[in-house]
Formats: C-alpha cells, structure tokens, sequence
C-alpha cells in the first residue's frame, strides 16, 4: 500500500508541474494563434481536432492508468513501473494541455464571431457615414447655391430701391413743375378778370350810347308822326317809304333764313352730342362688364394658383425631407444655414424699410396729385366763373344789341358749354377709370396679402404641429429633422412672398406712372382749355368791335327787329331747352363724381384692410419663428442628451464559458483548479469594461495616440478619455504615451467608444473617445495621477456583473 501511495504522490507533483509549465505555453500559442486573425473556419476545425485529440488522450489515460493499476496490484517486482507512472504523467500532462487548448479554441471562436459582427457593424457604420457625407456635401452645395441667390436678390432690391428713390425725385419735379403751371393758370385768370372789368366799361358805355340812340329814335319816331300828317301832300314821299317798306321786308327775309340756319345747325349739333353721350355710357358699361368678368377669373385663377402653391408646398417638404440630418451631422452646414438665415432676416429687413419708402412716397405722390387735381378744378371754377362773366356781359350787350343777336349769342354759349361739359365729362370718365383700375390692383394686392397670410398661417399651424409631435415623440429624431426642414420651406416661401411683393411694388410704381401721366394729360387738358378761353375772348373782341361796327345799321332795323319780336320769342324757348339739357349734363357730371369718389372710398377701405392683413401676418410670422427657435433649442438639447445616454450606455459582453477537466485520480480539488484557471484565463478575453474610478485632469495635458496629438481628458489604471483632431474608431488597437518627467508612460488598448463632439463657432472639429488599457504601467499611472494633483475621481459605472459560479472560481484560483 505505501508504494501505491508514493507513486501517486510522484505522479501527482509531476502533473502539476507539467500542467503549470506547459498548459501556460499553450494558452500563450492560442491566445497567439487568436490575434493572427485566422478565419472561423479554421478555428472550428482546430476545435474539431482538438476535441478529438482530447478524448484520444482521455482513452490513453485511462488505459495507463488501469496498467499502472494492475502493475501495482501484482505482487511481482517489475522494472517498468516508474516508466508507466512517468508514461501516465505524461499523458495526464497532454490530456490537460489539449482541454486547455480546447477551451480556449472555444472562447477565441465566440470571440472572433464577435469581431466579425462587430466588423460588419462598423463597415455598415462607414458606407452610411458615406452616403451622409455625400449627402451632407450636396446639401452644402445647394445652400451655398441658395445663398448666392438670396444675394443676387439683395442686390436686385437695392438697385430697384434706387430706381424707385429716382422716380420719387422725378416725381416731385413733376409736381413742382405742375405747381407752376397752376401758378401761371392763377396770373393768366387774374389776367381775365381785368379783361372782364375793361369790357364792363365798354359795355357802360354802350348802354350810354344806346340811352342816345333811343332819344335820336324818339326824335324820329316824332318826325315819322309829322310826315304821315303830310302823307296827302307828299305822294312821292309815299313812294319812297314804300320802297323803304320794301327794302325792309327784304332784309327781314334774310335774318328769318339765317335764324333757320343756325337752327338747324343747333340741332344737328345737340342730337350729335346726344348720341356720342350715349355711345360714351354704353361703352363704359360694357368695359364695366368686361373689368367684372376679368376680376371673376382672376378669383378664380388665384383659388388655382393658390392650390398649386399648396401643392408645390407639399412636394417641397417631402423632397428636402434630409436636410435636417445633414444641418445636425456637419458644423459648417450650420454655419452656412445660419448665414443664410442672417441674408434671409436682413432681406425680410429690407423689405420692411422698403415697403416703408414706397408707402411713403405713394403718400406723398397722393398728395401731391390731389393738390395739383384742386388746383385744376380751382382753374376749371374759375375758368367758368370767368365764362359766366363774360356770357352775361356778352348776353347784356346782345340785348343792347338786338334781341335776335342775344338769341344767336346764347346758341352759342350753349353749343360751348356743351363741349365744355363733354370735356369734362371725359376726364371724369378717366377718373374714374384710373380709380377702378386702382381699386382692381389694390384688390390683387389684398388677396396677395391674404394668401401670404394663409401661408404664413399654414406654417404656424405646421410649427405647432411639429411642436406637440416633438414633445410626444423626443425619441423619433428623424420626425425632428422633417419639422425643421419644413422651417426650411416656410423660409424658401417667404422669399418667394418677398419676390411678389417686390413684384407689388413694381406695379406700385406703375400704377403711380401712370397716375402722373394722367396728372399730366390733365394738365395738358387745362392748357388747352385755357388756349380755347382766349380764343374765345379773342373772338369776343372781334364780335364786340363788329357790334360797334354795326350798331348804326341795327339802329336803323331795330324798328323791323321788334315786328319779328315771335320769332325771338321762340329764340328764347329754344335757348331755355339747351338751360335745361345743360342743367342734366351737369346733374350726370355731379353723378359721375359721386361713383368716382365712391370708388376712391373703397381704394381706401381695401388699403387699410390690406394694411391689417399685412401686419396680421408680420404677427403670425414672428410668433411662428419663437416657436421655431424654442422648438429647435428644446429638440438640440433633448438629442444631445440622448446621444450622451447611447455613448455613455454599457456595451455588450461575452461570458466566458468554463471548461472544466475530468479529474484526476482522487483528489477533484486539483482539477477544479485546473478549470477555474481556465476560466480566470478565459474571462480575461472579454469586452473591455470600466472597473475602476477615473480621475478627472485639472490641466491640459497633451498626449500622442499611435503618433498623433490628442488631449487627455481623465485617467484610470484601466483606461483613459481622450479628445483627438483626428477620426477614432471602435475597437481599434492603439498605444497610448503619456509624457512623464524624463520617462513617458506606454500603455496598450483598445478604443471602446468614439463619437463627434458638438461644434461651436471659432473652435475646430473634434473627436472624443474611450480606450481600455490591455497593457499599463500601473505604478507609472499612479505615480503621473499622485503627481498631476488630479480633480475627484468620476464615479465607477458600466461595472460587470458577476455570478456567483464566476466568484467562487476566482476565489479558488488566487487561493
């Protein structure tokens, strides 16, 4: 029995040292093996041979065993018992060498599965970093586009800013210009009022003379009573008076066919003034009809334009849905948004100042017209005042004159008064063209108006859409980026909002050219009017200076003229008739300038509400931009924080398998500590976790990362945060050197984790990342971290959980 003991003592020692020595040049052959990368393939058929050789070793050991067994039963002395026990040695040696092999062919096969998901993973990760890059780098290519534009067309505003400052300046010359005109309109009627006074004393004067002519015609008159007492006595005389009857039956032959004449002339003069009247009235209402007709399809036109914009609004989100993730990914896209942002405002800015301007000098332009229509119709007053005059001088010396040249002078006045009152008529009708024209632009801009606030509507109305989505779904980013891109949009919409409004303003501009052009056609109206008056004048003169020519002949029909006293009668009633159809002229003309005042009354009515549409939108925008912009700080700062939650979260571990050997003889303790070595080595594969605190650097300290710069962040015997210029990616091997008195520290690991830090103005591009250490100078940490005077260490988290088995077999092994 002692010998039986004594050799399994032997044996035993033997075996251990055996297993000591060799399974650790195994382990260190398939941890070698591991790190030359070989394929899956292969390692599963190293698994394969390996297992197969175990359980060949495992029949051996078997077999010596009940050799050495029998060979110590046997009461025979034997030579060859010490080469079974140092042949069963042997084996135990090999059966424990390839089940430590084999365990760790096991856990570098789960190992390399790891990596190659992990591979795929990563080269997943890089062609999407791809795509984005490429989208991110055509997203900044359409911003810079968009951002030219956005320049060109502040430049364009300036310059037609400019313009329009030149047109105010023309303007005003113009005015000036027509004040002057009016000034000179003012001498020329002063003018006529002396005219007027001078021709009052002649026509004193003529009364004078007809108070004598009376007297001279009594004193005939008289004479003809004492030659008809003489008649008897004077038979030749009677002849003579008969001849002298005669004569005078001639003559008022001849003034009965020229009463006829003008009669008729007076007549085909009025029925052609009636139809041109009636003509003009029924061609302004057919233009009524047609500018009725062409405003319902402009409605309608403008429901279709605006269900296209709808529409283009619609296709315009869908297709930018991407450029939010490009805005978030790179900082000089937002830059450049910002930028293009900060054009956009100072555009909206200058569009402010020039609708300012332009309201301004369309005020100005306003009063200035209206001053210089006053002054127009004060000329036009005074001009009939001025005719009024003078028909009643002229209709006083014609009935001086002759009651039949009264007649003649009253047809006449009247003729001219109608033509007068046509003229006017005509320039009421433009009037009230040019108002129905303004009041049809004043409505296009008031549905321009209100559809740019039912878009901007429409965009608070999405904001705040967008803001309940963001406060129920934080988590969905994606939903995020589509919201601020249809901020986006709404900013491309208000640019083009900003295009038809500066395309208003063009028609603004129009508008009032042609308001001066009718300021001017007016004028020239007035100077015509004023060439006629002194034409008229003229002629007065002429005819006053035939009157004087005359008298003496009219004195001696005037006994002839008071027998055709019917006839002037009848004069008379007809001149009543041209009063009367002249009164209704003046009754339409008063009409006429109710509706063109009516019509000016809506203009101002439509501008007000197209005023308090405008300021309506102005409010709904800013509104919609700080809900925007509290939208857009709360969404950053719920992302970052949950990008901090994902980069800071415990990744993924492996728990080793334990592999455990058959055990040997009768003691089960030893092979128990065979595997649990086994699994202390095996654990020691696994993921790379934080175990320990991590000291905080209060200093900048600059390190180098495979050759490169980088700033250590903090520092622990397991690990270290760092901040590169440089890219880092997961599970790259590096070696880390940390400058140190004369000696630096090296330390060997892995990068963990990486991601992009934030971007601020002024500051570079920046990566942070985690590196496990595989291999330290701890002593050299310590000493650099007792050193350095280092902030409080962070508080330890991502720590493993192990289980009991796990425990009890670390605790075996280091005892």
């Amino acid at each position: 029995m002692q010998p039986t003991v004594t050799v399994a003592f032997c044996l035993q020692s033997a075996n251990e040292r055996l297993s000591r020595a060799d399974s650790t040049e195994m382990i260190n052959a398939a941890f070698a093996q591991a790190d030359t990368g070989e394929s899956l393939t292969a390692i599963r058929r190293d698994l394969s041979e390996t297992s197969r050789e175990l359980e060949n070793l495992r029949a051996a050991l078997d077999t010596k065993l009940a050799t050495l067994e029998a060979a110590l039963a046997s009461s025979e002395p034997s030579d060859s018992l010490e080469t079974l026990v140092i042949d069963l040695a042997r084996i135990a040696t090999m059966e424990a060498e390839a089940a430590a092999v084999r365990a760790c062919l096991e856990v570098q096969l789960v190992a390399q599965e790891e990596v190659e998901a992990v591979r795929a993973d990563a080269e997943q990760s890089v062609e999407t970093e791809r795509a984005t890059a490429a989208a991110v780098r055509g997203q900044y290519e359409d911003l810079e586009a968009t951002l030219q534009a956005e320049r060109e067309t502040t430049e364009l505003l300036r310059r037609e800013l400019e313009e329009q400052q030149g047109a105010l300046e023309g303007e005003r010359e113009a005015g000036s210009a027509l004040e002057a005109t009016l000034q000179a309109e003012r001498d020329t009627a002063a003018l006529l009022r002396l005219e007027l006074e001078e021709q009052q004393g002649l026509l004193e004067g003529g009364r004078v003379a007809s108070d004598a002519l009376e007297a001279t015609l009594q004193a005939e008159r008289d004479t003809v009573a004492l030659l008809r007492t003489e008649v008897e006595e004077h038979q030749g005389a009677l002849e003579v008076e008969r001849a002298a009857i005669t004569a005078l039956r001639q003559t008022l032959d001849e003034a009965e066919q020229r009463i006829s004449t003008v009669e008729t002339a007076k007549e085909v003069a009025v029925s052609g003034i009636r139809e041109k009247l009636t003509n003009k009235v029924e061609l302004q209402r057919a233009e009524i009809e047609e500018l009725e007709r062409v405003l319902e399809k402009l409605v309608s036109d403008l429901g279709a334009a605006r269900d296209a914009a709808d529409k283009a609004l619609a296709d315009s989100e869908a297709a930018q849905s991407c450029l939010e993730a490009a805005e978030r990914q790179t900082a000089q896209t937002e830059l450049e948004r910002q930028e293009a942002l900060a054009g956009a405002e100072a555009a909206v800015r200058e569009r402010d100042e020039l609708s300012v301007q332009l309201q301004t000098a369309r005020e100005d332009a306003e009063l200035e017209r209206q001053e210089a229509l006053a002054g127009v119709e004060a000329a036009v007053r005074e001009r009939d005042e001025l005719s009024v005059q003078l028909q009643t001088a002229r209709e006083g010396a014609d009935k001086q004159l002759a009651d039949l040249q009264a007649a003649q002078l009253c047809l006449e006045a009247a003729e001219r008064q109608t033509a007068q009152t046509e003229l006017e008529r005509q320039e009421a009708l433009a009037g009230a063209e040019a108002a129905v024209r303004e009041r049809d632009e004043l409505s296009a801009q008031l549905q321009a108006a209100r559809e740019d606030a039912d878009r901007q509507l429409a965009d608070f109305q999405a904001a705040q859409s967008g803001l309940e989505s963001a406060e129920q779904q934080t988590a969905q980013t994606e939903v995020e980026r589509q919201e601020a891109l249809a901020r986006a949009a709404a900013a491309l919409q208000e640019r083009d909002a900003l295009s038809a409004r500066l395309q208003a303003v063009r028609e603004d501009a129009d508008q009032r050219s042609a308001d001066l052009e009718a300021a001017q056609r007016g004028l020239e109206v007035a100077q015509r009017q004023t060439a006629e008056a002194e034409q008229e004048w003229q002629e007065a003169d002429t005819r006053a200076e035939a009157a004087v020519r005359e008298r003496a002949a009219l004195a001696e029909e005037l006994e002839a003229a008071r027998e055709a006293a019917g006839v002037a009668s009848e004069m008379l009633e007809r001149s009543t008739t041209v009063d009367a159809e002249r009164a209704e002229m003046a009754r339409v003309l008063a009409e006429t300038q109710g509706y063109l005042e009516a019509t000016l009354r809506d203009r101002d009515a439509v501008t007000a509400e197209s005023e308090a549409a405008c300021n309506a939108a102005r409010a709904a925008i800013s509104e919609a931009e700080a809900r925007y912009q509290d939208l857009r700080d709360s969404s950053e700062r719920r992302i970052r924080d949950l990008q901090l939650e994902l980069l800071e979260g415990a990744p993924h571990t492996v728990s080793p398998t334990d592999h455990d050997v058959t055990p040997l003889g009768d003691d089960p303790s030893r092979a128990g500590t065979i595997g649990a070595s086994t699994a202390a080595v095996a654990s020691s594969f696994n993921t790379p976790e934080r175990q320990a605190s991590r000291h905080v650097l209060t200093d900048e300290v600059q390190v180098q990362i495979d050759g490169a710069p980088a700033i250590l962040v903090d520092l622990s015997a397991n690990g270290a945060q760092i901040l590169s210029p440089t890219a880092l990616k997961p599970n790259r091997i590096v070696k880390l050197l940390i400058p140190f008195d004369r000696n630096p520290i090296l330390c060997k690991g892995k990068i963990v984790w990486a991601r992009l830090e934030p971007p601020s103005a002024g500051r570079p591009l920046k990566y942070r990342g985690g590196i496990f250490f595989t291999a330290v100078d701890e002593l050299g940490v310590e000493a650099f971290l007792r050193k350095r005077g280092v902030g409080p260490p962070r508080r330890p988290i991502l720590v493993k959980s192990r289980s009991k088995s796990e425990s009890a077999n670390s605790k075996t092994s280091a005892s």
